[in-house]
């Protein structure tokens, strides 16, 4: 199973802007992800709330490391391999913080959705 975290309204705004009179020419752009300091925060409380949900399914069977932030594995907040009945609420301390906060700003991207166009445009 997985969990994506989206934020349907982003404060964060990206630019295009025209390089040339030649229509071959590659434009200036800047996507501008996470460019407003608001946009942070809501990501970082999606993932571990997200995370907590999913590891108290009793249908978890482990998280795979590669698509989590790379937690020391004395940290709290390290990846577990299966599932625990007793489990607790993840403790993240400031370095597991400062860890997933840049695993967002490096992993951060678009999701595109024509429902949502056409949701936008008045069509649905």
């Amino acid at each position: 199973m997985t969990m994506g975290n989206f934020l349907n309204y982003p404060l964060s705004r990206g630019s295009l802007h025209i390089t040339s009179n030649d229509v071959y020419a590659a434009p200036d752009f800047e996507a501008g992800f996470l460019s407003h300091p608001a946009d942070l925060a809501p990501h970082i409380w999606a993932y571990k709330k997200n995370r907590e949900i999913m590891r108290r399914m009793t249908s978890f069977d482990g998280e795979v490391e590669d698509t989590h932030p790379p937690f020391p594995a004395t940290s709290k907040a390290a990846c577990i391999d299966k599932y625990d009945p007793d489990v607790k609420t993840i403790e993240y301390s400031a370095e597991d913080d400062r860890i997933l906060e840049q695993w967002i700003r490096e992993k951060i991207g678009t999701c595109w959705h024509s429902l949502y166009v056409y949701h936008q445009i008045g069509l649905i």
